[in-house]
């Protein structure tokens, strides 16, 4: 007896991309509360480094789509926490940059 594990081969038509969707914004908005948790500890040192978890997990399920996806909601939701006055300082801005390239990458992968 084979007891294997087969995965069908439309799996993914079967849940379709609004699936995919939803889980990027899904563990965008986990991140971000993971984010709130360790608020106290780290304030706005990992503010952008704290949601590539949702990057990799939106770039497994549904590929470069639900990434770029999940990195816009992401960068929305980190500058929402530091501030809109952020934008003026350099550091935040090449921080941003640097997630959305690591963004484009990940869901390259």
């Amino acid at each position: 007896m084979d007891r294997t594990l087969r995965v069908p081969p439309n799996w993914r038509s079967r849940y379709g991309r609004a699936f995919d969707y939803g889980v990027a914004l899904f563990s965008a908005f986990a991140c971000l509360a993971f984010r709130w948790l360790v608020d106290p500890f780290f304030h706005d040192d990992l503010v952008f480094l704290v949601f590539v978890p949702a990057l990799v997990v939106s770039a497994a399920v549904g590929g470069i789509g639900p990434t770029l996806f999940a990195g816009l909601v992401s960068i929305l939701l980190s500058l929402s926490v530091i501030g809109p006055p952020s934008l003026a300082d350099p550091e935040a801005l090449v921080r941003a940059a640097i997630f959305a390239g690591l963004t484009v990458a990940i869901g390259l992968i």
